[in-house]
């Protein structure tokens, strides 16, 4: 008979939860060593009955699994019949769920694409008995949050995407102190002081409310002494993340190096209330004068955005190989950084 260890480094081979469910009932030794693979990362995606399961499960008396849940899924299914809400039964579940994981260290909570109105979820997280490292939400407003966040300065990876227009946000000092990695939307940019955060994935709907492109520049000149990747994706207006990697001037980022830009170089027209695409050439100048500046930089990927707000001045009368070679050439001839990969997905 193999030692207790062994069984255990077995089982972590074992892919399929039906076959560890099976295998925890073959007896209390087996149980206990599958169990704890079975339980260490949850995903509860098929609605309610299935969350109302797990919760009889973790919250039985004779049994500890609670405790050997470390990371967590959950997919908020919404109430169709009231307002695409959820009840407070269904929130009170949720909160006596999480009250019964006391070593979870990744908690994530996502949503169908039915609109889903999620307002009154602070008391969803109140007294929660772990530190998490992790926290990825893309549904429950941050305002809801906040309080939760407060209690969790364990948190190394944050990840916080709202599907709707969400209100400017200034982050607390004392608020997350030891992130190292956010991918976060530009109106919960603003930290008032440095953070140790070293990847950066920052997703801009449209300046304004508060933010401004000078603000948004200054805040993450903040992490000029850890920021090593910076990812920077547009949501609605053409030209504003171009804007930004131009605004990072020389010096401000010393140690980044790999930049990602996924925008679309624009003009705008006094005289004319639209966005009004540039020709090849411009577009290219534009570009390599924007990344030129980072002095350390190694990698570099670059793909706009292909909609009909705004077409690309790339895809004009130039061919997706020539595109590519031609492209990558200017910006490694442009750049004194030691670059070594430039990465063109749109135009493969």
């Amino acid at each position: 008979m193999f030692p207790v260890e062994t069984w255990t480094k077995i089982f972590q081979f074992v892919r399929c939860h039906r076959d560890l469910s099976q295998i925890c009932l073959t007896s209390h030794g087996f149980n206990h060593e599958a169990s704890l693979v079975l339980y260490h990362s949850v995903s509860l995606s098929n609605g309610w009955d299935q969350l109302s399961a797990f919760n009889r499960t973790v919250t039985a008396r004779d049994t500890r699994i609670g405790e050997r849940v470390v990371r967590l899924s959950i997919t908020l299914h919404p109430n169709v019949y009231r307002d695409h809400s959820l009840s407070v039964e269904q929130r009170l579940l949720l909160h006596r769920t999480l009250l019964a994981l006391p070593k979870l260290r990744v908690l994530e909570f996502t949503a169908p694409a039915t609109p889903f109105d999620s307002r009154h979820m602070a008391a969803v997280f109140e007294d929660c008995p772990f530190q998490l490292e992790k926290f990825i939400n893309s549904d429950i407003p941050f305002d809801e949050t906040v309080n939760f966040l407060a209690k969790q300065p364990s948190i190394r990876s944050w990840e916080h995407l709202e599907d709707y227009w969400i209100r400017f946000s200034t982050i607390d000092e004392a608020l997350l102190p030891n992130l190292s990695t956010v991918d976060i939307d530009e109106r919960l940019l603003p930290f008032t002081n440095d953070r140790p955060i070293k990847h950066m994935r920052l997703r801009v709907r449209e300046l304004g409310g508060g933010l401004s492109l000078e603000d948004c520049i200054r805040t993450i000149g903040l992490l000029r002494h850890t920021l090593t990747a910076l990812s920077l994706g547009r949501v609605v207006t053409c030209g504003t993340v171009t804007e930004i990697a131009a605004g990072l001037s020389c010096g401000v980022l010393p140690h980044l190096v790999h930049l990602t830009i996924g925008d679309d170089y624009i003009v705008k027209e006094p005289n004319f209330p639209g966005q009004t695409p540039v020709d090849f050439s411009t577009g290219l100048r534009a570009l390599c004068d924007g990344i030129r500046h980072f002095q350390t930089l190694e990698t570099f990927v670059y793909s706009p955005s292909f909609d009909h707000h705004c077409l690309p001045w790339w895809s004009t009368r130039v061919t997706s190989r020539t595109l590519a070679q031609v492209v990558a050439c200017a910006i490694f001839a442009s750049c004194a950084s030691p670059l070594r990969l430039v990465a063109l997905p749109d135009a493969d």
